[in-house]
């Protein structure tokens, strides 16, 4: 396996285990973890939207070799048929958005509904991970009507829910 290759190589899959700090030190990356050191050659940081805090935690910025990226968000939503039989059978994508992500695309869960997104939604700039709001937002739905009806226009209104 994947995990077994890299523990070969010396890794170590530390789960479940709160990073509180870190430092350069020589040529290795001292991890403070749960009260204990670890001296790391390398770090793969996968903390999904909290990356960017841990790895502050880890690294200073007066280091010039370190560059931590700022952080932006994009919300996408979702919107489901309702109310109305379609005779998709397929994945449908249609051309990219020029504001990122793959447009919005018919999708076939495995109920057989059909659902439409994500939409790219940019959240401000000065967003942070505790101020995510991760609900449908309802006002887009206009936005959703219009971009499914390039592709199928057969979409009746106040069928999506």
């Amino acid at each position: 396996s994947l995990l077994g290759d890299a523990e070969d190589s010396g890794a170590v899959l530390a789960l479940q285990s709160r990073v509180n700090g870190g430092r350069r030190e020589n040529d290795s990356i001292v991890l403070e973890v749960d009260g204990s050191e670890i001296a790391c050659d390398h770090v793969v940081i996968a903390a999904g939207l909290s990356s960017h805090e841990i790895a502050r935690r880890i690294m200073t910025t007066s280091d010039e070799n370190v560059r931590i990226p700022r952080q932006f968000f994009a919300k996408g939503n979702y919107y489901k048929l309702e109310n109305q039989s379609h005779g998709f059978s397929r994945l449908v994508y249609p051309l990219p958005d020029d504001k990122g992500g793959l447009g919005i695309h018919a999708t076939i869960d495995l109920s057989g509904t059909l659902k439409f997104g994500p939409d790219v939604e940019w959240l401000p700039p000065q967003t942070t991970v505790d101020e995510l709001d991760l609900s449908v937002d309802r006002s887009r739905a206009d936005l959703f009507y219009d971009a499914v009806r390039r592709y199928w226009p057969h979409l009746s209104e106040g069928n999506l829910v």
